[in-house]
């Protein structure tokens, strides 16, 4: 799972970066890979697989609701989120700020 955490960490990383060069971009994870496209780009900027057996997804942070494609605007800045990364047997979150791309190293507490 900690594999799983630092692609898709990097990726965020990566498309804030992007992001900050003038082009707004997108962060999705879907069946199984890490997707970074940036807006009018036809190929994407990152395509990473998660290590087998683990999942992972974006969610908002109050509702938990799935957030299927996170925008990252020209300023590098994105809603806060949580990363949730599990195999068959366990889960972690970690809660990110839009704002910085802050991880926070405790995990998020179900509510």
């Amino acid at each position: 799972m900690d594999d799983a955490r630092s692609i898709v960490l990097d990726a965020d990383a990566r498309a804030r970066l992007l992001a900050a060069r003038g082009s707004v971009t997108t962060l999705v994870i879907t069946d199984g890979r890490v997707v970074v496209r940036v807006a009018g780009g036809e190929s994407p900027a990152v395509d990473r697989w998660l290590p087998d057996g683990v999942t992972g997804s974006l969610l908002t942070p109050d509702s938990r609701d799935p957030i299927p494609e996170l925008r990252v605007d020209r300023l590098g800045h994105s809603p806060d989120y949580i990363l949730s990364v599990g195999t068959s047997g366990a889960r972690s979150e970690t809660l990110v700020a839009g704002l910085t791309g802050c991880v926070f190293d405790g995990e998020v507490s179900e509510r």
